[in-house]
């Protein structure tokens, strides 16, 4: 699974991703990396840039392809952030907003 290092490090780097996701390409902040009670793996991110609006958004890590890093970074985590989303029953990665050490490399 190409994609699940490179949304470890976006997620551990504070980065944005771009990636093609059901046909489409997507641009967000990823927030929350685990697995759903049904066991799949699931992404769950900030949506900067698609067809439809901003907002939360639950991906499913297998049908994501084509994932790139973006030099864009986000510091602080969503007002409406939950760490603990009961739909990731088992987190891999998480985003830490208390965690304030960032590389800046």
């Amino acid at each position: 699974m190409l994609a699940f290092p490179i949304l470890c490090d976006a997620i551990r780097q504070r980065r944005q991703v771009r990636f093609i996701y059901k046909s489409f390409r997507w641009i967000i902040e990823p927030y929350l990396l685990g697995y759903s009670a049904q066991g799949n793996m699931v992404l769950n991110g900030w949506v900067i840039a698609h067809r439809s609006e901003a907002g939360w958004q639950q991906f499913h890590v297998p049908l994501i392809s084509n994932v790139a890093l973006s030099q864009k970074r986000f510091l602080r985590a969503r007002a409406d952030y939950n760490p603990y989303d009961e739909s990731v029953a088992q987190v891999v990665w998480r985003f830490e907003s208390f965690n304030t050490s960032i590389d800046t490399d």
